[in-house]
């Protein structure tokens, strides 16, 4: 039986330590992935996440926006630093991040159906039937990051302080890389969130190339800054996990086509 991506050239524009699961399922249905990741991960250390390592046990909730916030986190800070006294409830915004905190040997005891910062707002209201106020959340996250769910939070009433251990930048020497790859036709540029998305953009010399190029995102936030760039979104999955996003992407190419006909047209 045909792979469904045989033949088919695809971009992964993921930061490198995240891409290897997503372009190996790629590539077990026969696609030929190119790797030319648009963000690196860069964590931060500063006075605030010393100060805020020291009272973590005061607060009621960690929310975590990312599974690259679970992981920035607790290289600075301990498991340990959980334990003893009154242990907060942690919050994971998808199952990836909820992953990345059974891989520190932690439970996430909140996940929202909607995976994303809106979902995580409706599901923490709900869990307190609407009454947050006075609640001490701390929130961690990207340095840039949208303040949708801070903001929800504290409208309601919650206490919230957050505090960024990473940040995004453009990996040194990819530009030119992605110049090289796009000399070849790409069937498929994959996103998996906005900063992958903001910085292809960035990359690219040419603007006319953005409105050619057939493009995936993962879920709903990272469609509207690709929208926003007058990128060509040809797949969104239904749910923004990885397992889904390939899901989706298998069954595009495995449409029913008419003779002469391209997937792409």
């Amino acid at each position: 039986m045909k792979q469904p991506l045989a033949g088919r050239r695809i971009l992964v524009t993921r930061a490198r330590p995240q891409a290897s699961e997503f372009s190996a399922r790629l590539r077990e249905l026969g696609a030929e992935v190119v790797e030319i990741p648009t963000i690196q991960i860069v964590p931060l250390v500063s006075t605030e996440l010393s100060a805020v390592v020291e009272k973590l046990n005061h607060y009621d909730w960690i929310i975590f926006t990312s599974a690259n916030g679970v992981q920035c986190f607790f290289q600075h800070v301990p498991e340990s630093a959980l334990q003893g006294g009154r242990m907060p409830c942690l919050a994971a915004v998808g199952p990836s991040t909820a992953s990345a905190l059974e891989d520190e040997g932690l439970q996430a005891d909140l996940m929202p159906a909607r995976y994303q910062a809106e979902g995580l707002l409706e599901a923490l209201l709900e869990r307190y039937h609407g009454n947050i106020a006075g609640i001490p959340i701390l929130m961690v996250t990207p340095r840039d990051y949208r303040p949708i769910l801070r903001e929800g939070l504290e409208d309601a009433g919650a206490r919230v302080d957050t505090i960024a251990v990473y940040e995004t930048v453009l990996p040194d020497g990819n530009r030119q890389l992605l110049q090289r790859a796009l000399t070849e036709p790409f069937d498929l540029v994959t996103f998996t969130s906005s900063s992958t998305v903001k910085n292809f953009v960035e990359m690219i010399e040419d603007p006319e190339i953005l409105r050619t190029l057939p493009c995936a995102v993962i879920g709903p936030i990272t469609a509207s800054t690709a929208q926003e760039n007058n990128l060509q979104i040809r797949i969104q999955p239904e749910e923004a996990t990885i397992p889904a996003f390939v899901e989706a992407i298998a069954k595009y190419f495995t449409v029913t086509l008419d003779p002469g006909t391209d997937a792409l047209e």
